[in-house]
């Protein structure tokens, strides 16, 4: 026999007081031996006799003799420590010996036994005693053959039974045996105690209970024990049946199938069945049945249970090991079952692996192991693990292979037991297979697992012409529930260039544990540095039943590994595939596919019938941070996925590889960070930049045909820090619902960014119900690295919701880390933005909402680029189709309540243009922005708007569509001189109410956009409120030049109740020109001149400040144009510009700005069509075209200048032009003109059939000094005065006063200058109008043709009938001349009056 040396492992040194104790407590349980030691019983035809001791010799004569069968029978046998029982034999053709003890009482062997066969003959050693045999301390067994060892009551021959009872009649056979026999209600048991010492600490023991090579050992009996005692051969084959008490006779055959066994085996303290080899011979078969079976090492130091080895050296396999226990299968205390194979074959593929197969009712593993595994170039024992339960029929080896057999027992491992199948060599690892009811696994901290790996060969220079090649076995679990927990694992791992094993698990559930343990707790499937880089599969089918992670708990696929191209290119891909009924993971529960090196990582697949619900910290993750990508994540649920509380799902990459795609399809869906985070995620990030780190992020697709909700810190989110790209981010949702539940401190929505150059994903969501955005909710794609470009945006939804803002002061941290301060407040939003450092490549957002899209509370849709590049002429110069663009189409839209879209830049890369189309109403409310800006030397966002209505209601407030060319933020270096964008209009119907505005501006050295607008029917409506405009405007506050307006309404524009339309200056840039076409055009709303309230106007101004360029304003109707109620069509010019610049500006009489209205009917009540110049600039000149009639009652067409000259009114018509108590005048006010010139009066141009006066004034005067009035040019057909009165030239003017019946006047006088000509060219001149019926006064013309100034004081002209005395003459006149200011005094700059209808004020000289 070999020593403990070929034993898989190492006695530890002696504990002298425990295995004394353990001793002595079983030395008194032992049966006292009779006073006869040996002693025959006289069945075999001889006297019975003692025979004499301490060394018992029994030879063959005391025997009887049958054939090769050699028959003992005694009546006691005992052994004492230090006997001896010598059996000899003579005849060379013995078989078997067969010994039996009849006298009732049991043997007690503690001496040796042994059979001495003559001739070198083997044969088969029975021993057999129905009242029990103990083997104690001292014991041996020396057999040529194999040794037979029971408690049976018969041995079974073909023709009869050889009993061990006396009376009743034995058969003396020659024959083999065949069986042993038992009869009811007999148990007895077979001990051996204490026959294996530990002996000197450190040194081998020799098992005493040998039999030879090649020979096996049976124990066949009620129960069996092994107390620190080892039972064992070399090659042969052990087997052991207890058979407890049987209720009927039982036979147990000697070879092949027996009946269920219900006895106990008991193996403790150091006691072994050891089957093992160092030759080149396989190690013999352990078969075991048994009832119950315990293993107990307890506190011995040597192994304890039941070993099969070839160790190193031998060249063979290990043998089969079939173990079954009808009840419970115990492994207590470092108790193990193994089959160690370190056999180093020739051609180790003739040899096939062995099995170990273990079958019980129950199994238990505390602190124990099994294990098959194999350290050489022979294939390791497959393990078999079956827990029966309770079984209405006995099981067999075979029976888990049977169709219908359904394991129900419990295989429990706990306190660091574990089940092995590993290999450490060139041999295929075990193949592990288990099946239970139940499978726990509970390390109470400790690592308890099952596992199947590839491991080390050894130490140094041994078996140095072998690689560790050999692949790791599978683990295959079947069990209607599995349950790891504190530190409960399953595993297969590989060191070596072995292929790591596949884990597969079949299972109702599946529970992981890990009561945060530090220990792992869970799956795990590794390929480590070194290795050959396949990491092994795992398979999860639950079937329907459910699957929890929780507390740390983990199933994990890692390859860390880095191979040659050879090797990479031979690898077959892995998985991590989980099938369940429901998934929940909570605590920090994780599952997990990474790689580290070369190799491709593991795919994560998932499918549940009903919900995955991941919550508090816990994650899926597939990441690599070597040069392999990770692989895929792939997760279905038939029912709902959640993710709450700090749970995420990440693809992530911190080097070259990329990151692996994440693919979620559920019913609903639900991210609910509950103030935390919940995150799905793809990621190229790197902790620390390097420029290897180039592995992008993967795609993200979600989807679900119900509802996607994100809340409260739940992110869908793609990343990069590194020259990686960022993934692409897919929804596709019956609905989504993006809410932040006002969380300022946490994001909460769907974001791509970038923080270095690569770029940021794109962004894609399609909904076929709502997407509502809401409560600090966004969307966002961001570029905040050196060159990264930011993702596209792509919105596809039935209807859209952006919804709120929160009040926050504070700094926000960027994704690049960087601080960015808000004073105000944060909102629901969704944004592109190209940071300061960047590429400056916005991507394209395009939303597409089929329905209705609403835009509330503070909302905003954005895109802002801050980068200043090197050249930006790439960017700026592309083609339009190729610059990012915010487009929307949608079939309404409805933006209020401080809600905004905008597009800016304050980089010098222009800003994207603002598309928007809706196929219905487009509405913006209370403060609803949409706006384009720039801030520097980009250009600022074009827009462009299509709709059937668009309305923009401020509701007292302001409510706009801008563009803007703004100064950078304070502090900036750098001037802004990016135009601003253009805005263009186009609507069925627009209309904008008491605050609502279209306005481009600027106040940098930029351009201010040209806004261009068309619709059928426009509408501008102040509703009558001063304090905001509501209206059209485009203006300047800086170098660069205010924007052309152009409005188109093919059927009716109507600008009422103060509605403005304004192109302005006050600045150094000009106004700029305002064009209207419109089928009619109404200007209507009450001039106010006490409370200074301006009137309904289209106007164009230049400012105090400004450089005094106004522009053009042209008005085309194709019907009417009417002004009512205090309407106005004006240009009014505040500018005092330098000498130098009037010249410039009044010398170019071209380039002089013009006020055009034309239509074939105009119509001004109460109205006024003016331009005026307040300071040294020329006034405008108004041309006004009709072809039909033009009828001012009570109202006004006037130029009116101060130090410039005063600006030419053309009026050139069809029919008629009626003046009814209205006046058209070109006047200079100021005393002086600009630069000391002259100011001269402008020209007044009237062409018309027919021109009646009713109270009618046309004035062309001046009041400045040698200046000359304006010419007056009348071409009519007929010129008809009323009251028979028309009052023709005059060095004086006329103060215009209406209602004065008569009262008519053409003039172009220069008080102190020359007059201005004025010519009538009117064929008809009708002073005949008859007075009757009149109800107002008339004009005494008491010299007034002659000279005003001499006029009478009354007239005795009294109409018939009426009483009273007519005005007097001097009342007409204006008022006396104001004091000349004294040397030095000048008028205060800067002052401006609500204008007033148009008053003729002229004075006489004083007399």
């Amino acid at each position: 026999m070999k020593p403990d040396t070929h034993l898989p492992h190492t006695p530890a040194p002696f504990r002298t007081g425990r295995l004394l104790l353990a001793v002595g407590v079983y030395a008194s349980l032992l049966p006292t031996p009779s006073p006869a030691q040996i002693r025959t019983d006289a069945s075999l035809g001889r006297p019975a006799q003692t025979l004499a001791g301490p060394n018992y010799l029994i030879p063959q004569t005391l025997g009887k003799l049958i054939g090769n069968n050699l028959f003992h029978s005694f009546q006691t046998f005992n052994l004492k420590t230090g006997e001896s029982a010598l059996l000899t034999t003579t005849a060379a053709n013995i078989a078997n010996v067969i010994s039996r003890v009849t006298g009732g009482e049991a043997s007690t062997l503690s001496g040796q036994l042994r059979l001495l066969a003559a001739g070198g003959s083997a044969p088969s050693f029975f021993f057999i005693n129905p009242a029990g045999v103990t083997f104690g301390a001292g014991a041996s067994i020396d057999v040529p053959g194999a040794f037979y060892v029971s408690t049976a009551n018969y041995v079974k021959f073909p023709e009869g039974n050889f009993y061990t009872d006396t009376e009743t009649p034995s058969t003396f056979s020659s024959a083999s045996p065949e069986a042993f026999g038992f009869l009811a209600d007999k148990r007895a048991s077979v001990q051996a105690i204490n026959t294996n010492p530990a002996g000197t600490p450190g040194q081998p023991t020799r098992p005493s209970l040998f039999v030879g090579t090649d020979k096996s050992i049976h124990i066949v009996s009620g129960d069996v024990k092994i107390d620190n005692s080892v039972i064992g051969n070399e090659s042969g084959d052990v087997r052991i049946v207890t058979l407890g008490r049987p209720d009927r006779e039982t036979v147990v055959a000697l070879t092949g199938a027996h009946p269920a066994a219900y006895g106990d085996l008991t193996i403790r303290n150091g006691g072994q069945i050891n089957s093992s080899t160092n030759s080149n011979k396989d190690v013999g078969s352990v078969s075991i049945h048994a009832g119950n079976i315990l293993i107990d090492k307890n506190d011995a130091t040597r192994d304890t249970g039941i070993i099969s080895q070839a160790d190193r050296g031998a060249s063979g396999r290990t043998g089969q090991m079939n173990i079954v226990a009808t009840g419970d299968l115990t492994l207590l205390g470092g108790a193990k079952i193994s089959a160690g194979n370190g056999s180093v074959a020739a051609d180790p593929t003739q040899l096939s692996p062995g099995h170990m197969t273990i079958l019980a009712k129950n199994i238990t593993l505390d602190a124990s192991t099994i294990t098959a595994d194999t350290r050489g170039n022979v294939d390791a024992s497959s393990i078999r693990l079956t827990a029966t339960g309770p079984l209405t029929t006995p099981a067999d080896a075979s029976s888990p292979d049977q169709p219908g057999f359904a394991a129900k027992g419990n295989l429990t491992l706990s306190n660091g037991a574990s089940i092995n199948g590993n290999t450490y060599l060139a041999g295929q690892g075990a193949s592990i297979v288990v099946k239970a009811g139940t499978l726990t696994l509970d390390g109470g901290g400790r690592p308890t697992m099952i596992v199947a790996s590839t491991l080390n060969a050894g130490a140094p220079g041994q078996l140095p012409t072998l690689q560790a090649t050999g692949d790791g076995g599978s683990i295959d679990i079947a069990a209607d529930s599995i349950h790891l927990t504190r530190g409960g694992q399953l595993q297969t791992s590989t060191i070596t260039q072995g292929k790591a094993g596949t884990i597969h698990l079949q299972a109702g559930s599946l529970n992981i544990d890990g009561q945060n343990s530090q220990t792992q707790t869970g799956i795990f499937g590794t390929a480590n540095p070194g290795s050959g880089g396949q990491a092994g599969t795992v398979d999860i089918n639950l079937g329907d039943g459910p699957l929890s992670i929780t507390q740390r708990g983990a199933i994990s696929v890692q390859n860390d590994a880095t191979v040659t191209p050879a090797q990479l290119a031979a690898l077959s891909s892995s998985s991590l595939s989980i099938t369940a009924g429901s998934l929940q993971m909570n605590d920090k529960a994780l599952i997990s596919a990474s790689t580290n090196g070369n190799v491709e990582g593991s795919r994560i697949v998932a499918r549940t019938v009903r919900n995955i619900a991941i919550d508090n910290g816990s994650a899926i993750q597939g990441s690599t941070s070597g040069k392999g990508d990770a692989s895929s994540i792939t997760l279905t649920a038939g029912g709902d996925l959640s993710l709450t509380n700090g749970a995420y799902i990440n693809g992530n990459t911190s080097l070259s590889g990329n990151a692996a795609s994440i693919l979620i399809s559920a019913a609903n869906i639900t991210l609910d960070g509950q103030g935390n985070q919940a995150i799905i995620s793809s990621e190229a990030n790197a902790r620390q930049y390097t420029p290897a780190a180039t592995g992008s992020g993967n795609l993200i697709d979600i989807t679900t045909p119900g509802l996607l909700t994100i809340t409260n810190g739940g992110q869908i989110k793609s990343s990069t820090n590194t020259a990686g790209n960022a993934g692409k981010i897919h929804v596709q949702a019956g609905e989504v619902d993006i809410n932040g539940q006002d969380n300022v401190n946490q994001q909460t929505g769907i974001i791509s960014t970038t923080v270095r150059s690569g770029n940021s994903g794109e962004i894609a969501v399609a909904a076929s119900g709502a997407l509502r955005v809401r409560q600090l909710g966004e969307i966002n794609a961001s570029a905040y690295g050196p060159a990264g470009r930011a993702g596209a945006i792509r919105i596809d939804s039935d209807s859209l919701l952006v919804d709120g803002m929160k009040e926050f002061h504070g700094n926000i941290t960027l994704p690049d880390g960087s601080l960015r301060p808000v004073d105000g407040f944060k909102s629901s939003a969704i944004t592109a933005e190209a940071g300061s450092n960047s590429e400056g490549r916005t991507g394209d957002v395009t939303i597409s909402v089929n329905q209705g899209m609403k835009l509330t509370n503070g909302a905003k849709i954005s895109v802002s680029n801050l980068a200043v590049v090197a050249d930006p002429s790439q960017l700026n110069g592309l083609p339009e189709d190729q610059k990012p663009n915010l487009t929307i189409r949608t079939g309404s839209l409805a933006i209020d309540t401080r809600a905004s879209i905008m597009a800016s830049t304050s980089g010098n890369v222009d800003a994207s243009a603002i598309k928007i189309t809706s196929a219905g109403d487009l509405s913006l409310g209370q403060d609803a922005i949409i706006n384009g800006s720039t801030s520097s030397a980009g250009k600022g966002a074009s827009i462009a708007l299509k709709a059937a209505t668009l309305m923009l209601d401020g509701q007292g407030s302001i409510s706009s569509i801008s563009s803007e060319s703004m100064p950078a933020p304070s502090p900036s270096a750098t001037e802004t001189t990016g135009n601003a964008g253009n805005v263009d209009i186009s609507a069925s119907r627009l209309i904008l109410s008491n605050g609502g505005q279209i306005k481009t501006s600027t106040l940098t050295a930029g351009q201010a956009g040209v806004a261009t607008i068309a619709a059928d029917n426009i509408l501008v409506d102040g509703a009558n409120n001063t304090q905001v405009l509501t209206g059209i405007a485009s203006t300047t506050r800086g170098t660069g030049d205010s924007g052309h307006i152009s409005v188109t309404a093919t059927k009716d524009f109507s600008l009422v109740r103060l509605g403005q339309i304004n192109a302005s200056t006050d600045a150094a840039g000009k106004a700029g020109s305002i064009d209207i076409h419109a089928g009619s055009v109404l200007v209507d709303g009450k001039l106010d001149t006490k409370n200074h309230i301006s009137a309904s106007a289209i106007s164009a101004e230049a400012g105090p400040a400004s450089s005094g360029k106004t522009g053009d304003i042209t008005i085309n109707a194709r019907r009417n144009i009417t002004l009512s109620r205090g309407g106005k069509l004006s240009a009014q010019n505040y500018a005092n510009v330098s000498p130098e610049a009037a010249t410039r500006l009044n010398a170019d009489h071209a380039q002089r700005p013009r006020l055009t209205v034309n239509a074939p009917d105009i119509t001004l009540i109460d109205s006024q069509i003016s331009t005026a110049s307040t300071g040294n600039v020329n006034a405008s000149n108004i041309d006004i075209r009709f072809s039909n009639k033009l009828h001012l009652d009570p109202s006004s067409i006037t130029t009116s200048a101060n130090s410039g000259d005063g600006g030419a009114i053309d009026i050139r018509g069809g029919r008629l032009m009626v003046l009814d108590n209205s006046i058209v005048s070109t006047s200079v006010r100021g005393l002086v003109g600009f630069n000391g010139n002259p100011a001269n009066g402008g020209d007044i141009h009237v062409q018309t059939d027919n021109l009646l006066l009713q109270t009618g004034f046309i004035q062309a005067n001046t009041a400045a000094s040698n200046a000359s009035g304006g010419n007056v040019t009348l071409s009519v057909k007929n010129l008809v005065p009323s009251g028979n009165t028309l009052f023709l030239g005059g060095e004086t003017a006329y103060r215009f006063t209406p209602y004065i019946f008569g009262f008519n006047a053409i003039q172009a006088a220069a008080p102190t200058g020359v007059s201005g000509v004025i010519k009538i060219s009117a064929p008809t001149l009708d002073l005949a109008g008859a007075l009757s019926g009149l109800k107002v006064k008339q004009v005494d013309p008491g010299g007034l043709g002659r000279s005003p100034c001499q006029a009478s004081a009354g007239s005795s002209f009294v109409q018939t009938g009426r009483g009273g005395f007519a005005p007097s003459t001097r009342d007409l006149l204006g008022p006396q001349p104001a004091s000349k200011p004294s040397p030095g005094e000048s008028a205060q700059p800067g002052t401006r009056k609500a204008p007033l209808l148009s008053q003729a004020t002229m004075e006489c000289d004083q007399q």
